[in-house]
């Protein structure tokens, strides 16, 4: 019964198209409704379950949630998320990826070019292929069904808190928006949140090596305007090309050792680049005016203070470079014209945070505060993104400020991602007794059990706890552009019911490529197993 459940709940969740950043997503909320309207327990209980509203969001998403309220206030909360990628890999089949049923005789003919792996798990009935089959509607299957058995029990020791949430792929605003759902729902139903359990799928180096992890890796996006001197082209060397500022910075940090952490058995990689370019709109002879990009730092301990100021000293190192550069081969350049000027290039480059600067500008002209407005209203239309609008807002300051001195100018963009893990609290001897026990579930599948330490893909859990202090919060507020008005996220709220996680999720391979799929036998019975273990057990701890 219950694995026909969950295989039914997946089939018809995968079949809505609830693409990530767009109004589809809201083609879950049907679905959800249905299920809590079809469940006897909810239809007498239409206080237990709802929508929440998602915040300022120009699609109006919504997290969805569910309560079964047992005997004890201790609550185990389930979280998945309810869109997906595109399906434009899928060409002229993409109505058909949404299909299990329909899209693997599709994968299997050849009409769609798969690896040889893909191939390989077409063959007999072992894997479920589709878009959401992995990623993650078959946690949210698994979720579900196991609301639903707890909901037709009678006593139940403890209380169950399924939410499901949008925007997992873009931005999380769902997951943000649920630190006020537990707090309206801690002061409705008297709740004691105690664990939090995603199931977003996990991969495989062995095929009998169950993976779990007890954290979630961090993730943050310094965002870099640079200033130089424009000239016509003609007089280069009285000017400063902020292209070769922005080259030497991205040179310092690219694949930067200094973001490489090692924690438990997780290591990062080091930052590397997403976007790098001038910032002029229209071609024109001479020098750009200023240069900008942002790149990717995950983490496992180091705060935005930490990550912004490191990023502050080597962009000085790569003024410094830059100069010094110049210096050399105008030396070169003077030679060939002995009647050029002596040196004119400035002493240094300065290095600022965005914090720092909008301080300084609004001190002098507190008017100044008006430019946010318009660009800021662009963003929340969707007519650019927070990345771009951030460096509009950095150049729009940078015009303002008193100084036309080369420089840097350093921020953070959305999203952030806070690093999580279990060792933060004081909840770990629970969690590591919990780790305990499902091993010894697995085993009784012949399975062994692998915990990774931290979920490298980036995921929902990292606002489940925040153990930083004031001043982490303060300085993201006052660098982290947009922050408050068209980003945030409730660091205060979320700190105060941080709680021990886990993820639990079938194993699936390639998720958001062509051979998206589920593992059938992880999907209806180990998983649901490991889960229902680990939700009685925190019921149970004293």
């Amino acid at each position: 019964m219950r694995a026909e459940r969950i295989y039914s709940l997946l089939k018809d969740f995968m079949a809505l198209p609830t693409v990530t950043g767009t109004a589809d997503e809201n083609l879950a909320l049907p679905f959800y409704q249905n299920f809590f309207e079809q469940c006897p327990y909810f239809r007498e209980r239409p206080d237990h379950w709802g929508t929440w509203l998602c915040p300022e969001d120009r699609f109006h998403r919504k997290v969805m949630w569910g309560l079964v309220r047992g005997k004890s206030p201790r609550t185990v909360v389930l979280i998945h998320h309810m869109d997906v990628v595109d399906v434009t890999q899928y060409e002229r089949y993409q109505k058909l990826a949404y299909l299990p049923d329909g899209i693997k005789p599709i994968l299997q003919n050849g009409s769609l070019p798969v690896s040889d792996d893909v191939k390989g798990d077409l063959d007999g009935e072992d894997w479920i292929f589709g878009r959401g089959a992995c990623d993650m509607k078959a946690g949210a299957a698994i979720e579900m069904t196991l609301l639903e058995e707890y909901a037709a029990q009678e006593d139940v020791p403890g209380s169950l808190l399924l939410l499901a949430v949008p925007d997992e792929e873009t931005g999380s605003a769902g997951m943000r928006a649920a630190a006020s759902l537990f707090e309206a729902l801690e002061k409705k139903f008297g709740l004691q949140f105690t664990l939090m359990v995603d199931t977003e799928p996990h991969g495989r180096t062995q095929e009998n090596a169950y993976v779990i992890h007890d954290g979630s890796i961090g993730k943050m996006m310094p965002v870099v305007l640079a200033r130089g001197k424009s000239v016509h082209l003609g007089n280069v060397y009285d000017g400063l090309n902020p292209i070769h500022l922005m080259s030497a910075l991205a040179r310092e940090t690219e694949l930067w050792p200094e973001m490489v952490e090692r924690r438990g058995n997780t290591t990062t990689p080091g930052a590397t680049w997403l976007s790098l370019r001038d910032r002029r709109t229209a071609y024109n002879v001479s020098l750009p005016a200023t240069a900008g990009g942002y790149l990717n730092v995950l983490t496992l301990t180091q705060t935005p203070k930490d990550v912004l100021h490191a990023l502050c000293r080597s962009a000085a190192v790569a003024g410094a470079k830059v100069i010094a550069s110049m210096k050399e081969r105008y030396a070169f350049y003077r030679i060939q014209t002995p009647e050029a000027p002596a040196d004119p290039f400035p002493a240094q480059v300065q290095v600022l945070t965005f914090g720092a600067l909008k301080q300084a500008v609004l001190s002098h002209d507190p008017e100044a505060i008006s430019i946010e407005d318009p660009i800021l209203k662009r963003v929340q239309a969707g007519a650019c993104d927070l990345r771009e609008g951030a460096l509009e807002l950095m150049e729009a300051y940078l015009a303002r400020w008193e100084s036309t001195d080369p420089c840097f100018v350093i921020g953070l963009a959305a999203p952030y991602y806070p690093p999580v893990n279990n060792s933060e609290l004081s909840t770990q001897s629970m969690a590591d007794r919990m780790v305990s026990h499902l091993s010894e579930t697995l085993q009784s599948f012949g399975l062994e059990l692998q915990v990774d330490n931290y979920f490298k893909g980036i995921c929902d859990l990292s606002y489940t706890m925040f153990t930083a202090d004031a001043s982490t919060i303060d300085f993201v507020a006052k660098n982290l552009v947009f922050w408050g008005e068209a980003y945030e996220i409730p660091l205060a709220l979320i700190q105060r019911y941080s709680m021990p996680v886990f993820n639990i999720g079938p194993w699936g391979k390639d998720l958001h490529n062509l051979g998206e799929r589920v593992n059938r036998k992880d999907l209806i019975e180990h998983t649901p197993a490991l889960i229902q273990r680990v939700i009685e057990d925190a019921w149970n701890e004293a």
